[in-house]
């Protein structure tokens, strides 16, 4: 089952990430947008968003749902992708690009269809978990994008269908 339209999914995504990431930032301030029509780096402008890196004003990037975690000790993002048929590798490519340039500490490409098999292959049957990942922070685990099929039902990810970086899934 798929949406009408891709665009359909993003105020219940929105919902879905803003509750997660409410869930994990307890003492922050959380925002969650659809920035699928706006650079990230104006919505960030308009917003008046502080505590970001130096090269934030460079981000000419368009994703489809942003969270903002604001603490008085630094902002982080959340990227969120959805796409309203099988994920696949070129999909993952952009999200990957997206990342290594935000280093957002979170991010997600959600699609009501899953994954598609050649992705499912190259990630799981053949472990290339690395493709997944955009940061290797000092002494941490590295970042990893999560892929997920996006339950319409539930209006929340499938955990069954999770595939991380790490295969923790313990993040999510």
């Amino acid at each position: 089952m798929r949406y009408a339209s891709e665009e359909l999914m993003y105020p219940e995504v929105s919902a879905w990430l803003e509750r997660f990431l409410l869930q994990r930032h307890l003492r922050s301030e959380v925002r969650v947008l659809d920035t699928s029509h706006l650079p990230v780096y104006r919505a960030l402008r308009r917003l008046n968003i502080t505590g970001l890196p130096g090269d934030w004003e460079s981000w000419d990037i368009r994703v489809d749902v942003l969270g903002i975690i604001s603490s008085k000790q630094s902002t982080q993002l959340a990227l969120v992708e959805c796409k309203n048929c099988a994920i696949t590798l070129a999909h993952l490519s952009q999200l990957l690009g997206y990342c290594r340039v935000v280093q957002p500490e979170y991010a997600f490409i959600l699609s009501p269809v899953g994954v598609s098999d050649s992705l499912k292959r190259l990630v799981v049957t053949h472990g290339r978990r690395d493709v997944l990942e955009y940061q290797h922070p000092a002494r941490k685990m590295a970042r990893s994008i999560v892929i997920s099929r996006w339950d319409m039902a539930t209006k929340s990810l499938d955990y069954a269908s999770v595939i991380t970086g790490d295969d923790n899934r313990a993040r999510v």
